[in-house]
């Protein structure tokens, strides 16, 4: 079965498969537990036709443990796939599987990244994020997440692939106009949930942020030299984020004041459902990990001493 594409899509329903492809740092968790929900999460129970991607920063969209879990889980039974991969991944799921993602402000994904990084020892570029900073990363073009990570997630660059080129980036956009069905933004993020609910059929959900960096990550200045350093090695980036902006802003443009109102009755459903889990004490999961490496930490000083 041919794949869909913009020029001959298929009828919208919340049943047709979706894979997300979560690029890194750009509020993909946020969306992962919206997208869950609809697709069959509730709490406490996970649809197994729900499948989140078990890849690694660094994970390659064939890994042979990744394939096999797929074959396991049923490809073809799969409704939402969603997880650190490339575009490719595409091809272990079902034919008519339809493909979303969001993108992010290229210097600030580089910046958050990096943070992520260096904060999380199970990733598996780590090692390399706490022994180096990200002037000398870049220099060096040692960690391919924050080298046009965005282009190589959406061109079905893998990480070992080294530098990406013009030609990446034209595939990148290709598949932008022609294979995905619906891009968002980090930095839009209400918007870019109507778009998802008007292109894929979503019902109305609501949502808070999740897996939020610290607030000194998000506070502290960088450079004038750093920022365009960071854009200088991601250039293609911030073409892809530029020629993603203006399709949205057309398609935005094109379903008018239907667009807006529903936009603003998101938003003010969004404020109710909020104040009302936050009186059950319901917070970022980013807050209940840090919490819980606390708590550990004081149990193992207390054991040490």
């Amino acid at each position: 079965m041919p794949r869909e594409s913009k020029s001959n899509p298929a009828p919208r329903s919340v049943d047709s498969p979706v894979l997300f492809v979560h690029i890194p740092k750009t509020a993909g968790t946020a969306m992962f537990s919206i997208a869950a929900s609809i697709h069959g999460r509730i709490p406490g129970i996970v649809d197994p036709r729900i499948f989140h991607i078990p890849l690694d920063w660094n994970g390659a969209d064939d890994d042979p443990d990744v394939v096999a879990a797929v074959r396991s889980r049923n490809a073809s039974s799969l409704r939402y796939s969603s997880g650190h991969c490339s575009i490719r991944f595409r091809d272990h799921l079902s034919p008519d599987t339809r493909v979303i993602t969001m993108l992010r402000d290229p210097v600030q994904r580089v910046r958050s990244a990096y943070a992520n990084l260096r904060r999380d020892p199970n990733n598996g570029y780590h090692e390399i994020a706490i022994r180096s900073t990200l002037e000398e990363i870049l220099e060096a073009r040692s960690l391919p997440e924050i080298d046009n990570g965005q282009v190589r997630r959406l061109a079905g660059v893998q990480p070992d692939a080294g530098p990406t080129d013009r030609s990446h980036l034209d595939l990148a956009i290709r598949n932008i106009d022609e294979e995905i069905t619906a891009v968002g933004f980090t930095e839009r993020f209400d918007e870019s949930f109507q778009i998802f609910r008007t292109e894929l059929g979503w019902p109305r959900r609501g949502y808070m942020p999740w897996n939020v960096a610290p607030k000194k990550d998000r506070t502290s200045r960088p450079t004038s030299e750093l920022i365009a350093m960071i854009a200088e090695r991601n250039a293609f980036d911030i073409e892809l984020h530029a020629h993603a902006t203006r399709r949205f802003d057309a398609r935005i443009a094109e379903l008018g004041s239907v667009f807006e109102v529903e936009l603003e009755r998101n938003r003010r459903f969004n404020r109710n459902w909020y104040r009302h889990w936050n009186r059950f004490g319901v917070v970022p999961f980013r807050t209940v990990k840090r919490r819980i490496t606390s708590i550990r930490r004081r149990i193992a000083s207390a054991k040490s001493t």
